[in-house]
C-alpha cells in the first residue's frame, strides 16, 4: 500500500493547507481566475467540467465542494435568466441528500459506540 493510503491525514493536511495557501496568494495578488490543465478534457464533457487539477492528484475532497458551488451557481444564474439548467448544472446535492449524509454520520458514530457488528441506517 502507498503512503497516501496508510497515512491519509498527512496527505489530506498537505493538500488542504496548500490549497488554502494557493487561495490566499490568489486573493493577495488580486487574481480573478486561474486554470489548472487536465487530461479530463480528452474524455467527456462532465469530466472536463468537474476536474480542475492534473490527473493523478488527490482531487476528490476540494473538487467535490468546488463542483457543488459551481453547479449551484450556474443553476441560480439560469433561474435568474429564465433559462432551464441542463443536467450538468443540476448536479449538486439537495437538502434531502444533506440530511441523509448527516444521518449516515450519526449512524457511523452510533455504530462505533455499539457492540453490534452492524448498525442499520434508518430511512
Amino acid at each position: 500500500m502507498g503512503e497516501s493510503v496508510t497515512e491519509p491525514l498527512k496527505y489530506y493536511r498537505n493538500n488542504f493547507a496548500n490549497t488554502q495557501n494557493l487561495l490566499s496568494a490568489k486573493a493577495e495578488a488580486d487574481v480573478g481566475k486561474f486554470v489548472f490543465s487536465s487530461r479530463a478534457a480528452a474524455y467527456r464533457k462532465a469530466a472536463a467540467r468537474n476536474t480542475r487539477l492534473p490527473s493523478g492528484h488527490p482531487e476528490a475532497f476540494l473538487e467535490a465542494f468546488a463542483n457543488n458551488y459551481a453547479n449551484f451557481t450556474e443553476t441560480v444564474k439560469c433561474a435568474l435568466a429564465g433559462k432551464k439548467p441542463d443536467a450538468l448544472e443540476l448536479d449538486f446535492p439537495s437538502v434531502d441528500e444533506g440530511v441523509r449524509g448527516m444521518l449516515f454520520i450519526e449512524t457511523v458514530v452510533a455504530s462505533n459506540k455499539s457492540k453490534q457488528k452492524w448498525t442499520p441506517l434508518k430511512k
